[in-house]
């Protein structure tokens, strides 16, 4: 990102790290390694929040939130939407806390999460992209989960998947996704048919785009099965009358769903779970174009 900060609604920026405290995370990690749950980072940007804390002197009836929960769940709803826009390794490792008025509790403390960024590349936000994120994080927050309960599931999977070292295991991560997403409960005996339709109509612009990608989730779900049933997991998926290595299959199916999700909360967030899936089946009887 060329720009050293970009503002986020909820009080949240995202900000180029100074030197100095990329040197004092390095040092954290030489010194504690994974004693402390810190782990190797060499991240140039970094997420910062303030909250508002009441200062209190005497009994407290109730002991307050601890502010690091507080902010680790916002930083990893970002790192969330951060997958979810582009490709690329994003992940929250440490938190470093500073008081910005008093500090009755001795200043400054870090808190490793034991997450390594050699699990991936880097993730670049270049040009109208930091600008679009911002928009799309917009859009993100305003989704009612309780109208689109499939999102939560299919965004924990998608953010189980991204961790995940082993192709097979992200495959089964995926398609539980795509289920959560494009299927409601009572539906789940017919699924592979119904959720391959439903999410050609949801991402497919035209005749040849839906059939490629009713292929690409009828072959997911034949190799998930594979999986999933305790047979050996393939080297190759059989995708209409080709066959692709299983480690790029899961990249291809991991940019699908990412497309999906998108979908969904772009074009569908306002609306509940069962309506657009009502949308959806409609659009494949008439054949719309």
């Amino acid at each position: 990102m060329a720009e050293d900060r970009l503002d986020l609604e909820g009080g949240c920026i995202i900000t180029r790290l100074p030197k100095e405290e990329r040197e004092h995370a390095l040092s954290q990690n030489l010194l504690y390694g994974a004693i402390g749950g810190f782990s190797h980072s060499d991240a140039t940007f970094g997420l910062e929040c303030r909250l508002s804390c009441p200062k209190t002197i005497g009994h407290l009836e109730t002991l307050p939130t601890p502010s690091t929960g507080l902010v680790r769940e916002r930083f990893d709803e970002i790192c969330a939407a951060l997958r979810l826009y582009k490709a690329g390794f994003v992940a929250c490792d440490q938190i470093r806390k500073e008081s910005t008025s008093w500090t009755p509790g001795g200043g400054t403390t870090m808190t490793g999460l034991g997450r390594s960024h050699v699990l991936g590349g880097s993730y670049l936000l270049d040009g109208d992209e930091a600008v679009a994120f911002a928009a799309f994080w917009k859009a993100y927050k305003s989704v009612s989960i309780r109208k689109q309960p499939g999102v939560a599931m299919a965004l924990r999977r998608f953010g189980f998947a991204y961790e995940r070292q082993r192709p097979e295991d992200k495959l089964v991560d995926y398609c539980i996704a795509f289920e959560a997403l494009l299927l409601l409960e009572e539906e789940r005996a017919e699924l592979e048919h119904r959720l391959a339709l439903r999410g050609s109509r949801l991402v497919g612009h035209d005749s040849a785009m839906r059939e490629a990608v009713y292929l690409e989730l009828r072959a997911a779900y034949g190799a998930r099965s594979k999986v999933v049933h305790g047979g050996r997991p393939p080297n190759e998926v059989k995708r209409g009358q080709s066959r692709v290595p299983l480690a790029e299959f899961t990249d291809n199916l991991e940019a699908l769903l990412r497309q999906c999700v998108k979908a969904v909360l772009t074009q569908h967030g306002s609306i509940g779970q069962k309506e657009m899936i009502q949308l959806l089946d409609r659009a494949v009887i008439r054949g719309d174009t």
